[in-house]
């Protein structure tokens, strides 16, 4: 016997101090280290915008949220609490958290000497490498895979291979049909597909194959809007760099002159220089 009380909104949201999930405390320590590096960071004179700090934090309360709350003891049972779960875990907090740019407020807030150095060295490291029980082991691989994703697509701190936005585009609509395909399937199913779930206690009263159809619904609804959210932000930026370049390339061209249109022209003329004893 679980011991839990059926299922509504309000048992799911309570705080399960029965157990404490590892994701619970990596919450609550990157908030903390967020906090105090931003302040940090404006003690210094510097600005930090507010959007910034609002989506990192958002991101380690949604962490917290749903491993601390009984979500994490429902989703053991339940396939539609677990397929909620995991959407949150790989599609939401992701890009909370990289919009929050947390590695350039690592750069900004740590001594360069000292041992801010060995830190800084240390942090580095990690982001320049390439990576290689149970139920929490789950969740910390669905939020890795999540990170793992949209770092390259909307990161501004310093990633080992920065791809162009041509690739991060393709990236990106490669995977936004994945969780229409894999909600169509678990819709459409005449049984059950995952036999984790097929016996929720009796008392519940739930229903296996309509939990499976909400497992479904909530893999295209939830998944569908968060993508759309990301590839819009995408966009926006991708067209905000556009437009600096291109200023760039303006502003060179005043100063030094259009080397490359030069170039270009003295190639053209050399090729008409080159065919004028052929056609005497």
């Amino acid at each position: 016997m679980n011991g839990l009380a059926p299922p509504s909104i309000g048992q799911m949201l309570t705080w399960d101090s029965s157990s404490l999930s590892p994701l619970v405390l990596l919450g609550a320590f990157l908030a903390l280290w967020y906090w105090w590096s931003m302040h940090r960071v404006r003690a210094r004179g510097r600005l930090w915008p507010w959007y910034r700090t609002a989506c990192f934090l958002a991101g380690c309360l949604l962490l917290i949220a749903v491993t601390g709350s009984k979500v994490e003891s429902y989703g053991n049972e339940l396939f539609s609490v677990w397929m909620f779960q995991h959407l949150t875990l790989s599609m939401a907090i992701p890009p909370l958290w990289v919009l929050g740019s947390p590695g350039l407020l690592l750069l900004r807030s740590t001594s360069h000497r000292g041992p801010g150095r060995n830190v800084l060295a240390l942090a580095l490291s990690a982001l320049r490498s390439r990576p290689a029980a149970g139920h929490v082991f789950l969740e910390i691989f669905f939020l890795a895979s999540g990170l793992l994703f949209i770092m390259p697509v909307l990161a501004t701190g310093p990633l080992p291979v920065r791809q162009s936005y041509l690739g991060r585009c393709f990236d990106l609509f490669v995977e936004m049909p994945l969780h229409v395909f894999i909600g169509v399937v678990l819709m459409m199913a005449t049984k059950p597909l995952l036999t984790t779930f097929v016996n929720p206690p009796p008392e519940w009263g739930v229903d296996v194959m309509q939990d499976q159809q909400l497992a479904g619904a909530l893999a295209w609804s939830y998944g569908e809007p968060v993508a759309l959210v990301v590839v819009v932000i995408f966009a926006m930026r991708w067209n905000r760099d556009d437009k600096r370049m291109n200023a760039a390339q303006d502003r060179r061209a005043e100063i030094d002159g259009d080397s490359d249109l030069e170039a270009y022209n003295n190639f053209l003329r050399s090729l008409s220089a080159a065919e004028r004893p052929e056609t005497r």
